[in-house]
C-alpha cells in the first residue's frame, strides 16, 4: 500500500505577512494555515488558491483513508512535495518526528515539512520501521556500548540492496540523519561497512569519494610510493 500522495501537480505557495499585505510565493504552509483559521489578514485576491486548497485537502483525506488498518499518522510533506504517512507507532524511531508531534494538541491541519528528504526516503524509513517493528526499544547506552558490532539483519540486507549505488545510500544515510533516526544509521553504517569490507584501498577511496593523500602509510605501501 502507497504511502504517498503525489502533490506535484499543484503549485505550493507560502506567504510574506506585514500589517497590510499577504504576498503569494512559493511553499504553501502559512497560507493553509491562515485560511484554516478563516484569519482576516487574507487579502480577497487569495481566495483565487481556495480551489488548490480543496484539492489539496482532498489529496490530504484520501492519503489518511489510505493508511494501513486506518492507524493514527503523522502526516509529513517531503521535500518534492509528496504527502508521507508516517505511522505514529514508529514515531519512536525518529528524534526528530518526536519534537514535531504534540500528542495533546488538536491535529495540525498543515502536514510536517521534511526538508532535503524526498517521498522514496521518506517511504524506505517506514518499510524499515515496519522490518523492525517488533524489536524491543534501546536506549542510549545500550546504543553505545553496541556501537562495534557488525551484526545485521538479513531483512535490512535485502532492503538496502535495492539501493547500492552510493548516491542512493547517501541520500537514504542523510534521510537517516536528517530524521534522527540512530537505529537506522547504525545498521546502513554496518551495511556499508560490510559492502567495503576486505576491498582495497583504492576501490574504498573510490566508492567512498575520499581521495588518498600521497603521504598516507596505506598509500605509500599499496603504490609502493
Amino acid at each position: 500500500m502507497k504511502d504517498a500522495v503525489d502533490l506535484d501537480a499543484m503549485k505550493d505557495v507560502d506567504m510574506v505577512l506585514d500589517t497590510t499585505t499577504v504576498i503569494v510565493m512559493e511553499r504553501p504552509l502559512l497560507l493553509v494555515l491562515l485560511l484554516s483559521l478563516q484569519s482576516p489578514l487574507l487579502p480577497l485576491e487569495a481566495t483565487r488558491l481556495q480551489p488548490f486548497l480543496k484539492r489539496r485537502q482532498r489529496q490530504y483525506t484520501k492519503l489518511k483513508m489510505s493508511t494501513e488498518a486506518e492507524q493514527d499518522v503523522l502526516p509529513l510533506e517531503s521535500s518534492d512535495h509528496k504527502l508521507v504517512a508516517f505511522p505514529l507507532k514508529y514515531i519512536h524511531q525518529s528524534g526528530t518526528l518526536i519534537c514535531a508531534h504534540k500528542p495533546k494538541c488538536p491535529p495540525s491541519p498543515v502536514p510536517f515539512h521534511v526538508h532535503d528528504v524526498k517521498a522514496t526516503w521518506l517511504e524506505t524509513c517506514i518499510q524499515w520501521c515496519r522490518i523492525h517493528e517488533n524489536d524491543p526499544k534501546i536506549d542510549r547506552r545500550q546504543r553505545f556500548l553496541s556501537r562495534f558490532e557488525k551484526t545485521i539483519y538479513q531483512e535490512d540486507i535485502e532492503l538496502f540492496d535495492k539501493f547500492r549505488s552510493k548516491e542512493n545510500l547517501g541520500d537514504l544515510i542523510n534521510a537517516a540523519f536528517l530524521l534522527d533516526m540512530p537505529d537506522l544509521a547504525t545498521a546502513l553504517a554496518r551495511y556499508v561497512a560490510r559492502s567495503v569490507d576486505g576491498k582495497p584501498i583504492k576501490y574504498i577511496s573510490e566508492w567512498m569519494g575520499v581521495p588518498i593523500r600521497s603521504g598516507d602509510e596505506y598509500a605509500d605501501a599499496i603504490y609502493g610510493e
